[in-house]
């Protein structure tokens, strides 16, 4: 004799939950940079899933009930992202954020304010100098330059963890509340006359040579070498921008966002790397011309 069918927990029901709810937790995973989570944590979190399913609506039968649609994606991604996301970000709030970037203006603790706005920018490899209160602005500026991206990249996710928030904190803010913050620091900046040179174009020839300008500004500081290293930077950006010919549209093509990303990883294996600046002779064996085509 078959036993009778569970009403409260009904195979198909589970069957379909089990798929919606496998589906959620990877995508959750996944934009908190956990790209392959192993079976034994989804299937843990699935149990989990579950049982605050039915703790919340008294059977899995009923789940269905409270659905507004035909499907229980909506409701089952829902409660994934109430039993896992919420935790980790409960930082991304407005206010919490806000008080520790103030704290960090209070203590003195610049350089975290200076990583979390380059994650604002979406640019983690974030090259920047601070000459505030510099004594010697090229030898600052030369432990910046002999600094690798990855290592740079480190130092900057390192900083903000120290004040308890992570990249994906960040990553996940709307981009309204990014600009909250942004307009925050660059107060924090304005009010305590800060000089802090953002190096942009050492990873991106697209951004404006903000570093170059700053060394013209206050060139008794540097050497002649110095100025001479970033004077032909200069000249090699807007030698190759010229040659490239990209032209600013509203609406990128995929075939220009190719010819761009081209551009950009050309220019880092130049100017990029640290040891180019080290020894600035190797520039010359690679600066080729670039042909429109």
């Amino acid at each position: 004799m078959n036993p009778e069918p569970d009403k409260q927990n009904p195979t198909y029901e589970m069957k379909i939950i089990k798929i919606d709810g496998e589906n959620a937790i990877r995508r959750l995973c996944a934009l908190q940079l956990n790209y392959n989570p192993s079976e034994l944590e989804v299937s843990r979190k699935l149990k989990r899933l579950f049982k605050y399913l039915e703790e919340s609506y008294g059977s899995i039968s009923n789940v269905r009930l409270y659905s507004k649609g035909m499907s229980l994606q909506p409701i089952i991604t829902e409660a994934v992202y109430h039993l896992f996301g919420k935790k980790k970000w409960e930082l991304n709030t407005l206010v919490e954020i806000s008080n520790k970037i103030t704290q960090c203006s209070q203590v003195d603790k610049l350089d975290i304010i200076i990583s979390l706005r380059a994650f604002l920018f979406d640019i983690p490899v974030h090259y920047w100098v601070d000459f505030t209160y510099s004594e010697n602005y090229e030898n600052d500026l030369i432990i910046c330059q002999n600094l690798n991206p990855n290592f740079f990249k480190k130092i900057n996710e390192d900083n903000i963890k120290k004040i308890g928030i992570k990249p994906i904190d960040l990553f996940l803010l709307p981009r309204n509340k990014k600009l909250y913050l942004i307009n925050l620091i660059e107060e924090i900046f304005e009010d305590f006359q800060l000089k802090v040179v953002f190096d942009k174009m050492r990873l991106n020839p697209f951004y404006e040579d903000n570093l170059y300008i700053f060394i013209k500004e206050h060139n008794e500081q540097f050497s002649k070498n110095i100025i001479q290293t970033y004077k032909t930077r200069n000249k090699d950006v807007n030698y190759l921008l010229e040659e490239a010919k990209i032209e600013h549209q509203i609406y990128e093509t995929c075939f220009l966002l190719a010819r761009k990303n081209k551009i950009i990883d050309y220019w880092v294996n130049i100017w990029g790397q640290s040891t180019n600046y080290k020894d600035p002779t190797l520039i010359e064996h690679l600066i080729v011309k670039w042909k429109h085509t």
